[in-house]
């Protein structure tokens, strides 16, 4: 599937950038956190690839692992209507701060990344 494989190959670069270079992804978290249209976005993307996982799930050799990851997408998404604007840049800023512990989140983003670009040409 390949909205799985681009989910993948995405998550696999960010994870990339957060080893690479931990305290600049940190930066560029804050400064995406400021841009006015920030909130939406996540909302309207996080929504969108959730409903599009749920949607084409059955397509793909593993529909549970695919539909638990669209279900999670949606209801982070509709989390982030009900906290709001404000709550989602305080979280957002307070997650810039830990710096050079994306590091090891990167590796684990570059795995799950890896996994989903195989359960996508799987």
């Amino acid at each position: 599937m390949f909205l799985l494989v681009l989910f993948g190959s995405g998550m696999f670069v960010f994870g990339c950038m957060m080893v690479a270079k931990p305290d600049a992804f940190a930066k560029g978290i804050t400064e995406f956190s400021n841009k006015p249209w920030f909130h939406l976005f996540e909302i309207v993307s996080r929504l969108t690839l959730g409903v599009l996982l749920l949607l084409f799930a059955e397509q793909t050799s593993y529909p549970l692992v695919v539909q638990t990851i669209g279900g999670v997408l949606c209801v982070v998404g509709l989390f982030l209507i009900v906290i709001g604007s404000e709550r989602h840049r305080k979280f957002a800023s307070l997650t810039a701060k830990i710096g050079r512990y994306f590091r090891p989140i990167g590796i684990v983003a570059q795995l799950c990344g890896l996994g989903l670009v195989y359960l996508g040409f799987n």
